[in-house]
């Protein structure tokens, strides 16, 4: 969320209100910790502009693990 240019957010904006579309959000991490640690500022920021949350169900459950 830290490095998102203000200009590409209006510009999100601006098409969603075009095309009346839904805009997902989901919160970067490649492991719980990293998730844990963006999710709530992710979830506040689409909420704030309108955006749905999605989470990352597979990293909450199985952290980094591979094959699942």
């Amino acid at each position: 969320l830290s490095h998102f240019d203000k200009s590409e957010l209006d510009e999100i904006i601006n098409i969603k209100n075009q095309v009346d579309l839904p805009v997902w959000c989901m919160a970067i991490g490649a492991n719980r910790a990293e998730l844990n640690e963006n999710a709530l500022k992710t979830a506040e920021f689409a909420i704030k502009y309108g955006f749905n949350y999605s989470e990352r169900i597979h990293i909450r459950l199985w952290s980094d693990k591979e094959g699942v």
